[in-house]
C-alpha cells in the first residue's frame, strides 16, 4: 500500500514565497503518511496571468532545470517522491530566450524524471517551446509518468505513458475557470466539468492511478479551479479537494488495483497497436537528460517575505477525526427500546470506523438524561471508538459527583471518554429549581468556576480534608478512581466569542456546534454563521497555550443521501426546509444563529463544507444526526458519512 497526495494551492512570481509554501505542503503530506506528492504546474514561479492576451513582460521566471530552486525542492522532498511544475529556461537560440513549461519528479537523492509540456493552448503557444515526447520513469513508489495541464486533453498523451509501463500518472495543472462563459458557481463551470472529466476518463481508459494537482485562487485575470484529486484505475475519485486549497489523500495498492481493473478487459492490450513513430529527444542543458541525476543539494535560503502568513490555503490537511452526535430519543411508554437503539447506533459507528460517538444531554425530555450511564454500557459493547458528551450542562450537576462518574466511565472504557460541558442556569430554571436545589438555588455558583472545579477534581486536586483509615475502610482525599489524562480530554461547548476565548485561556478543547450567538452589534447583513464561528475559533486559539495546535471540533448537521431511498430523500428535504427559516437571522433575546442543515450527495456536502470558513479551521468534526429519525435512517446516514462523505474530506476509517 502507498499513500498518494495531490495538492491544490496558490503560487506566485515570488519564488521564495513558493518555496515556503512547498515546504509546508510537503510537511503536511509527510505528516499524513504520503509517499508521493504531486504539486501544481507553476508551483515555482507561478503561471501566466492571462491566457488570451498574456503579457510577454510578465512571464514566470525561467529557472535552471538543475538550479538551486530545484535542488531546494529535492531537499524538502527527502524520502518522498515529489512532482513539481515550473518554467524552464533553455539555451537561447536565434529567436531569443527559450522557455519550456516543465515538470520534474524528484526525491532527496536526485531527479527521477522530467517532462516538457507538449500541447499548449493557442493563446500561449508562442511563449513556450513544446516538448516532443512522453516518457515513463521508475520511482521508489513504482513506474510513473507526468503530464502538464493541456496535455491531458489529448488521449494519446496518457496512453503513451501507460504503454511505457506507467502505473501512476501525475498531471500538474494551472487550469482556470472558463474565460468566456464563467458560471455563478465553481461546480457549474464548464472548465470544472471538463477538468474532472479528463481526469476520470484518462484514468479509466488507461486503467492507471491518476494524480491531478492544480493551482487554486486567483492570479491576474485567471481564477484557478483547485479540484485536486486522486483517481483510481476505474475512473473512481478516491479523494479530492474541491475548489479550495488542500491535499487530496488516498491510500492505494496500485498493482492490485490495476490488476483488478485489467483482469477482464485490458485496455492496453485491446489497443490497435498504432503509435506515432519515436522521436529524438530535444537537446537539453548539460546534466538535464531524462534520467536519474544525483545531486549535491544546497537549500536556497531567502529572507522573510510579506507573503509567509497563511502559507497553505485551508483546509491544507485531510480530516483527521470523524465522529457523530445523537440525541438518543425514546418513546415515553417504552424507554428501553430507545436506549437500546442508541447503543446499537454506537456499535454501528465502531464497525464503520468512526473515531467517536457523542451523546446529547437532555433533562426532563424524551432523550438521554444520563449519557454517562449509557456510555458506561457502550464501553462494554465496544473496544475502540471514543465517547463524548455534547454537552453536559453543569448547572444540573455537582462537579464532585460528576468527576467520580466521568472517571469511572473513563477507566471502564480504557481512556476513551471526552466529556463536553457548558455552564449557565438550567433551562426552565424557575420551574425546576425547587426540585434541583430546594435549599441552595440562590447560592449555587453557575459561572465558569463550576467548570474549573470539575477540571481540578478530575485532574487530581484535593476533594476532602480527610484521608486515611477509619475502621476497615480507607478514604482518599482525591476523586477515585483517578483517570490519568481525562482532564486533558475535557471540552467546552462555546457559542459566543467570549466563551470561546475563555475556553482557550483555560487550556480546554473547544466544541463548536450548529448554533452560535450573533454579536449584539451585528446587523442583518452581518449574520454570517460561518464567519462568526470562524472568529470564535480564531479567538480560542489565540488565547490557548497551544495556539494553532489547540483542538477544535465542529458539529454541523449533515444528511448525505447517496444510498437513501426516494422516500428518505423526500423526508430529509422536508426536514431541512422546515428548519431553514431559523437560519436566516438571529433568534430571540440571546440572538442565537443556527447553521443551515446540509442535505444532498456526499460530493455536494463536501463542496459546501470546503466553502465554510469555520470548517476550514478544523481537522475534527462531530456531525450531528437529526432529531426524531427512524433507526433505518440513522443507519443509512452514518453509512454514507463513513463510506462516502468522510473519504471525500480526506478521512480514513480506523
Amino acid at each position: 500500500m502507498v499513500r498518494l497526495a495531490a495538492a491544490a494551492a496558490s503560487f506566485s512570481r515570488d519564488v521564495a514565497f513558493d518555496l515556503d509554501r512547498i515546504a509546508v505542503i510537503v510537511a503536511h503530506a509527510r505528516d499524513a503518511g504520503a509517499a508521493v506528492l504531486a504539486l501544481p504546474d507553476g508551483a515555482l514561479g507561478g503561471y501566466l496571468d492571462d491566457l488570451r492576451n498574456p503579457d510577454p513582460c510578465s512571464l514566470p521566471p525561467a529557472l535552471d532545470p538543475d538550479g538551486d530552486e530545484i535542488r531546494s525542492v529535492a531537499r524538502l522532498a527527502g524520502d518522498m517522491v515529489v512532482c513539481v511544475g515550473y518554467c524552464e529556461g533553455g539555451p537561447p537560440d536565434g529567436h531569443g530566450p527559450v522557455r519550456y513549461n516543465s515538470a520534474v519528479c524528484l526525491t532527496g537523492d536526485g531527479v527521477l524524471g522530467r517532462h516538457r509540456k507538449v500541447h499548449h493552448p493557442a493563446g500561449v503557444a508562442g511563449l513556450f517551446r513544446s516538448g516532443d515526447r512522453f516518457d515513463a520513469f521508475d520511482t521508489p513508489a513504482g513506474r510513473m509518468g507526468m503530464l502538464i495541464d493541456h496535455d491531458k486533453t489529448f488521449p494519446e498523451a496518457a496512453r503513451s505513458l501507460a504503454l511505457d509501463g506507467a502505473g501512476m500518472i501525475a498531471c500538474l495543472s494551472a487550469w482556470p475557470t472558463s474565460l468566456t462563459n464563467c458560471a455563478p458557481r465553481m461546480a457549474q463551470d464548464r472548465q470544472a466539468r471538463l477538468f474532472d472529466l479528463y481526469d476520470q476518463s484518462r484514468a479509466a481508459e488507461n486503467q492507471v492511478v491518476w494524480l491531478s494537482a492544480n493551482q487554486s485562487g486567483r492570479h491576474g485575470a485567471l481564477h484557478f479551479l483547485g479540484r485536486a484529486k486522486v483517481v483510481g484505475p476505474g475512473g473512481e475519485v478516491l479523494a479530492r479537494t474541491w475548489s479550495k486549497g488542500g491535499l487530496a489523500l488516498a491510500e492505494v495498492d496500485p498493482p492490485a488495483m490495476i490488476g483488478a481493473a485489467r483482469a477482464v478487459l485490458h485496455h492496453l492490450e485491446a489497443a490497435p497497436g498504432h503509435l506515432p513513430p519515436p522521436v529524438t529527444p530535444v537537446a537539453l542543458a548539460p546534466g538535464a537528460a531524462y534520467r536519474r541525476v544525483p545531486m549535491t543539494l544546497s537549500v536556497v535560503t531567502t529572507p522573510p517575505t510579506q507573503h509567509r502568513r497563511n502559507i497553505v490555503p485551508s483546509p491544507s490537511v485531510p480530516l483527521a477525526k470523524l465522529g457523530f452526535l445523537t440525541i438518543g430519543s425514546f418513546e415515553r411508554d417504552d424507554p428501553r427500546a430507545g436506549h437500546e437503539t442508541t447503543l446499537e447506533v454506537i456499535e454501528l459507528g465502531e464497525r464503520l470506523g468512526f473515531d467517536s460517538a457523542w451523546l446529547r444531554h437532555r433533562h426532563l425530555q424524551y432523550g438521554i438524561s444520563s449519557p454517562v450511564a449509557v456510555l458506561a454500557a457502550a464501553s462494554q459493547r465496544t473496544s475502540r471508538i471514543e465517547f463524548g458528551t455534547a454537552v453536559t450542562p453543569l448547572g444540573w450537576e455537582n462537579p464532585l459527583r460528576l468527576a467520580e462518574d466521568l472517571s469511572t466511565v473513563d477507566v471502564l472504557s480504557g481512556g476513551r471518554l471526552n466529556p463536553g460541558v457548558s455552564v449557565g442556569p438550567p433551562m426552565h430554571f424557575a420551574d425546576v429549581r425547587d426540585a434541583l436545589y430546594p435549599d441552595t438555588a440562590d447560592a449555587e455558583d453557575l459561572s465558569y468556576e463550576r467548570v474549573q472545579r470539575l477540571v481540578r477534581l478530575v485532574r487530581g486536586d484535593r476533594a476532602s480534608t480527610f484521608a486515611g483509615v477509619e475502621g476497615i475502610e480507607e478514604f482518599s482525599d482525591h476523586v477515585q478512581p483517578h483517570a490519568p489524562g481525562l482532564a486533558d480530554r475535557i471540552w467546552y461547548g462555546a457559542a459566543s466569542l467570549n466563551s470561546a476565548r475563555w475556553a482557550g485561556e483555560q487550556g480546554l478543547n473547544l466544541l463548536t456546534s450548529s448554533v452560535v450567538k450573533a454579536p449584539a452589534d451585528a446587523g442583518p447583513g452581518d449574520s454570517d454563521f460561518a464567519a462568526i464561528q470562524h472568529d470564535q475559533i480564531r479567538a480560542f486559539r489565540e488565547a490557548h497555550p497551544d495556539g494553532a495546535a489547540a483542538r477544535v471540533s465542529q458539529g454541523l448537521v449533515v444528511i448525505p443521501t447517496d444510498s437513501a431511498t426516494a422516500e428518505q430523500r423526500e423526508s430529509y428535504t422536508a426536514y431541512v426546509e422546515a428548519r431553514t427559516p431559523r437560519t436566516t437571522a438571529p433568534q430571540g433575546p440571546a440572538r442565537l444563529l443556527f447553521a443551515p442543515d446540509l442535505v444532498g450527495s456526499s460530493d455536494e456536502i463536501a463542496e459546501k463544507l470546503y466553502a465554510h470558513a469555520a470548517f476550514r479551521d478544523v481537522t475534527e468534526v462531530v456531525f450531528a444526526l437529526p432529531f426524531s429519525f427512524a433507526a433505518a435512517d440513522y443507519e443509512q446516514i452514518l453509512t454514507d458519512i463513513a463510506t462516502k462523505l468522510g473519504p471525500a474530506l480526506g478521512w480514513s476509517p480506523r
